[in-house]
């Protein structure tokens, strides 16, 4: 599993870190609709895939009127990341600063970890996809 070891950076399994690793590593921030399909057909063997966004699930908000009135299942219009692609590494945190020159993400986890509160670490990666998705502003 992904995560951050104790001296702030960020490890993948079998111990390599972003570039100079094994395999490169696509690092997917977000969870909106393109990083969804991105998850979905990127290949888990050729890179290390790593996902970074405060929520594990894709939903497709146009459909949410339709789930709380009963024409369409709830779980119809939501998408767990894991289950886009099995193999892609979900880390719950959000970006802070990207740094493009070094090609480093630098992360303030979502929750709190072993009661030391939100730890912040660093993500090193080959290559970057921003794909936050949109905030909704139906009414405003």
């Amino acid at each position: 599993m992904a995560a951050p070891d104790g001296a702030g950076s960020y490890l993948l399994s079998g111990g390599q870190g972003g570039r100079g690793g094994a395999r490169p590593v696509l690092m997917i921030v977000g969870t909106g609709w393109a990083a969804h399909a991105l998850a979905k057909v990127a290949d888990h063997e050729s890179v290390d895939i790593v996902v970074v966004s405060p929520r594990n699930y894709f939903i497709f908000t146009p459909m949410l009127p339709s789930a709380a009135v009963g024409t369409v299942e709830f779980r119809s219009i939501l998408d767990p990341i894991r289950s886009a692609n099995p193999k892609v590494k979900y880390v719950e945190a959000t970006v802070d600063r990207i740094d493009p020159v070094a090609k480093v993400a630098y992360c303030t986890s979502s929750s709190s970890a072993e009661g030391r509160g939100r730890v912040s670490f660093a993500l090193p990666y080959d290559v970057g996809v921003v794909a936050v998705g949109e905030q909704a502003g139906t009414f405003g």
